[in-house]
């Protein structure tokens, strides 16, 4: 899931922003299906190799079944980092038992910065996003 929004164009577009690379989950792949324990989660990635995002955002969903029967993924909680240079987060403890999705997000923005005023933006802005494998967590030893 990418998005961009800038004023109007003169010249030939271009992404503003990719999404990050190489993300993983306590050291494995985020993009295959695994357990991990349920403390200590960290998301790691590399940042995009194109442009400095303003920060990053990661947000976690669960499966539910709808009451038509229908699977869909529910947003579970959303975090922020601030510092770009900083390419990892650990997760407040997840609940054990559960399977989540991850969704990393390099958010770019021409006037947001997430500690000072994260609800104020400007063009341009674009994100760019990974989503991983079903990543369940461990309900125990």
């Amino acid at each position: 899931m990418n998005t961009q929004s800038t004023s109007l164009p003169t010249s030939q577009i271009s992404p503003l922003i990719s999404p990050v690379q190489n993300p993983t989950i306590n050291g494995s792949s985020l993009f295959v299906a695994n357990t991990v324990d349920a403390t200590g989660v960290t998301l790691s990635w590399t940042a995009p190799s194109d442009s400095t995002p303003t920060g990053y955002k990661i947000s976690a969903f669960v499966p539910r079944s709808l009451p038509n029967s229908v699977l869909a993924y529910l947003p579970a909680g959303t975090f922020y980092t601030a510092y770009t240079a900083k390419t990892s987060a650990i997760l407040p403890l997840l609940q054990a038992g559960q399977t989540y999705v991850f969704l990393i997000s390099a958010i770019l923005d021409g006037l947001a910065n997430f500690e000072s005023r994260p609800n104020r933006s400007a063009l341009p802005t674009a994100s760019a996003s990974v989503v991983s494998a079903p990543i369940a967590i461990s309900t125990g030893p």
